[in-house]
């Protein structure tokens, strides 16, 4: 029973959560490609994708997912268990970054290199992506000590 209510949750915050934040990118880049199309110019998908990306929208996408699995790991019983500390410790190591670059972003009025924005804010993305699937499991490990 417990194993489905985790992986609704899941379910719920991959569609409601990442899938929801990040349409706009998606219609940004729809946008470019269709306009690419009616001007018959040629871009691949890795270069819009880039240039859609490029602008630090991902780094609030990673603060709010971040949010989301930090809020995960204080439902219920809360204790600190090293799982819990590696999860929260991680969590703010990307936030920290996530924050100061988009920042540093915001102060340059994007003089910093395209290219370090969109490989930082995905590496960071993905961090959370990974620390937000960790906050949701950890009750799930919680369950099968109890039960054993």
């Amino acid at each position: 029973m417990d194993e489905k209510k985790t992986v609704k949750n899941i379910i719920i915050w991959i569609i409601f959560s990442l899938i929801l934040s990040m349409l706009p990118l998606f219609d940004s880049a729809i946008q470019i490609y269709l306009n690419n199309l009616h001007h018959e110019m040629s871009q691949t998908w890795i270069a819009i994708i880039k240039s859609v990306v490029s602008h630090g929208e991902l780094y609030l996408i990673t603060l709010s997912t971040l949010g989301v699995g930090v809020g995960e790991l204080f439902k219920g019983d809360f204790k600190w268990t090293m799982g819990r500390v590696f999860i929260i410790g991680g969590s703010f190591i990307v936030f920290y970054f996530s924050t100061s670059n988009f920042t540093r972003f915001s102060i340059t009025h994007n003089q910093l290199d395209n290219s370090f924005i969109f490989h930082s804010s995905m590496f960071l993305l993905c961090s959370a992506i990974i620390l937000t699937l960790s906050s949701f499991l950890i009750h799930k490990t919680k369950v099968i000590k109890e039960k054993e």
